[in-house]
């Protein structure tokens, strides 16, 4: 499996791509939303996890973008805001999965088998 991380902390990228590395699943990392909006067009993915709180553009306009242009890839959202109008936007946009920070990754991972 593919997988495309758009995380900007480095200890949750680090951690979510060793527990895929441990997984045998490949990872490709982005720390800023210019980079990860270019992967997200450009790259081939089974699976992308998407911080909203990105520097340059937020995780919220990666998915509209690559929505807008038919981007089928399903998206986790990792996310430490609470508020109840972002998670009806993803929704509507079509997020697979709405994860709040902190999180496990045995729960991300549950939650990526079920895909």
């Amino acid at each position: 499996m593919q997988i495309l991380i758009i995380e900007d902390d480095e200890i949750t990228s680090g951690a979510l791509s060793a527990g895929f590395a441990a997984k045998q699943e490949s990872t490709t990392v982005c720390a800023t939303g210019n980079q990860g909006l270019r992967e997200m067009l450009e790259g081939e993915y089974d699976l992308a996890i998407i911080d909203i709180g990105l520097p340059e553009i937020s995780g919220e306009e990666i998915i509209s973008i690559a929505k807008e242009r038919g981007i089928k890839t399903p998206i986790i959202v990792l996310t430490g805001d609470t508020d109840k109008g972002l998670k009806k936007r993803l929704t509507e946009m079509g997020v697979t999965h709405i994860m709040e920070k902190p999180f496990s990754f045995k729960e991300i991972y549950a939650h990526i088998e079920s895909l």
